[in-house]
């Protein structure tokens, strides 16, 4: 039983079923890795889109210049040329991704060069600061894009995997550092872009060597480890900044999730409001724009001391209120302050309004009478009273009075004593300053 699952389960991730002849992937390979005529025309066309996606932060046009892109061609020519010891293709795929990629970069350069939008959209921001996740991307979709290749049904996985693995924007951004003058942008970029390259290879060769490609040239034993070994230090030289750089990108996460907190729970003030916040995670700094009532030293002594409830015990807070965060922040306090003022009384009215109606409703509640139990209590007394309606109404013109009106339904007349006797009781019994009776005889 046990032995027929795992037949089960080997035949079901079976590269072998769909693959197509090695001798046919190796020429399509081989075919796809030099950058001359067309392919260089379609690949500056593709560069010159996708700048303008990051130019005007427009995603749908970054992919589509990801779709067009032929870069992956050499990448994974350089793959399958380590993978079947072919040194004249690893020479050759290289030689075109040199040319591609300064080509790429340079055209890159001269578009963000000329264009008048030179602001640093988040499209292009993204692609300065690669981590651990983009190794992990390129990987799986290098896997990908091999084991499609290598398929008789190759679908829609290679467009979709070079969309995933982003060789086009990296470029595009270095040449917008180049353009601009920013190194940081530039080698944040061009290391992504390296991360793409190394891993796409990386994944190529491991599924050559897995699927058995037919070796291309003969290499000693010697050669095939100093082979491997120069594949695994490229790779982990290659992957060590990703991981600090994704540990450093989680840490400072982490910190400024304290911080807001931090900011929310605590700054939750009457009448101070903050309308702008700077977290510097590198100094351990926070500062805070403040309007409304200014607080003093002992405010923001308590306040600093509330850092360490919230892990932030080395953090240092910075204040800005009045005339000091005008300057900082570049905006007309006063008429910030006036915006609060206004709030404030619009927040007053709306109260008094509450109020008003609130004893309005008081009113009404108190204008109920129990009309039903004060029949009963008649009847048992044996006052002839058929019907009754009580109301409470304000008197109109003196503020404040009220008077019970009592309409009472008889079957016979009664007397001006049991009149007299009976008002009274009703005075007492809807508790009313003042009461009027109506008085009708049933036919």
């Amino acid at each position: 039983m046990v032995n027929r699952f795992i037949t089960w389960l080997r035949g079901l991730f079976n590269l072998d079923a769909y693959k197509t002849r090695e001798d046919e992937v190796i020429e399509s390979i081989r075919n796809n890795v030099e950058f001359r005529g067309t392919n260089l025309w379609i690949l500056i066309f593709a560069i010159i889109i996708a700048s303008v996606g990051l130019n005007v932060n427009s995603t749908a046009v970054v992919i589509g210049a990801m779709l067009i892109s032929p870069l992956m061609g050499p990448i994974i020519g350089i793959g399958l040329g380590v993978g079947i010891y072919d040194f004249q293709l690893i020479k050759k795929s290289a030689r075109n991704l040199a040319v591609a990629v300064v080509i790429s970069v340079l055209t890159a350069a001269i578009y963000f060069f000329i264009t008048p939008i030179k602001d640093a959209h988040s499209e292009l921001l993204a692609r300065t600061t690669p981590t651990i996740w983009d190794v992990f991307i390129a990987f799986a979709g290098g896997m990908a894009a091999i084991i499609a290749i290598n398929s008789k049904e190759k679908g829609n996985v290679i467009p979709g995997a070079a969309i995933a693995t982003a060789l086009i924007p990296p470029l595009c951004t270095a040449g917008y550092g180049v353009a601009t003058g920013n190194l940081s942008y530039f080698i944040g970029a061009f290391y992504l872009f390296l991360i793409n390259t190394v891993f796409i290879c990386l994944a190529t060769i491991l599924i050559v060597r897995y699927l058995r490609f037919p070796v291309f040239s003969f290499v000693n034993d010697q050669t095939a480890k100093k082979v491997k070994r120069s594949i695994t230090w490229v790779a982990v030289i290659t992957i060590i900044p990703s991981i600090v750089l994704a540990t450093r990108l989680v840490l400072k996460n982490i910190y400024e999730n304290k911080v807001n907190t931090y900011v929310e729970k605590e700054f939750h003030l009457p009448n101070t409001i903050v309308v702008d916040q700077e977290t510097d995670y590198l100094n351990k700094k926070i500062t805070l724009f403040l309007i409304g009532d200014r607080l003093d030293s002992t405010d923001i002594k308590r306040l600093s001391f509330k850092l360490s409830d919230y892990g932030l015990g080395e953090t240092e807070l910075a204040i800005k209120q009045g005339q000091e965060q005008t300057e900082q922040i570049g905006f007309d306090t006063e008429l910030m302050e006036d915006m609060l003022r206004r709030n404030r009384q619009e927040l007053d009215e709306k109260n008094e309004e509450l109020r008003k109606l609130q004893s309005e409703n008081k009113l009404l509640l108190e204008s109920l009478l129990p009309a039903n139990e004060v029949l009963e209590e008649m009847q048992a007394q044996n006052y002839p009273v058929l019907a009754i309606s009580l109301s409470r109404n304000r008197l109109i013109g003196i503020e404040g009075d009220t008077v019970c009106l009592a309409f009472l339904k008889l079957n016979k007349e009664l007397a001006k004593e049991e009149k007299t006797k009976l008002e009274r009781w009703l005075k007492v019994r809807t508790k009313s300053a003042e009461i009027r009776v109506l008085y009708e005889i049933s036919q």
